[in-house]
């Protein structure tokens, strides 16, 4: 396993080449895979993809960004792999996406 040369962290495993994703699609695959362990939360994933955007975003950004996800796990499931939200602490938690094995 590779390790994060600043910090020490054990790094994610790299992405197969031939996936096919579209670059907004890998950059999210990519910023959810780095995040390791930790996760990243709905919505600094979601203006992360958006931060380039003159408008902002979708107008329904939260369900975007789950219709996003899970056309993007149809293309890593073959792999093996998965963007789940992580099990969270009870009410009123944010949702948590973190890159896994099946």
């Amino acid at each position: 396993m590779k390790t994060c040369s600043c910090c020490g962290q054990t790094l994610p495993p790299e992405l197969p080449e031939d996936m096919g994703f579209k670059r907004s699609a890998l950059k999210l695959v990519e910023r959810v895979r780095r995040a390791g362990k930790r996760g990243v939360d709905r919505d600094t994933l979601f203006d992360y993809l958006y931060a380039d955007d003159p408008d902002g975003g979708p107008l329904c950004g939260v369900r975007s960004l789950y219709v996003r996800i899970w056309q993007i796990n149809q293309r890593l499931m073959p792999f093996g792999k998965v963007i789940r939200a992580a099990p969270s602490g009870g009410k009123g938690n944010f949702s948590i996406y973190v890159y896994r094995d099946l």
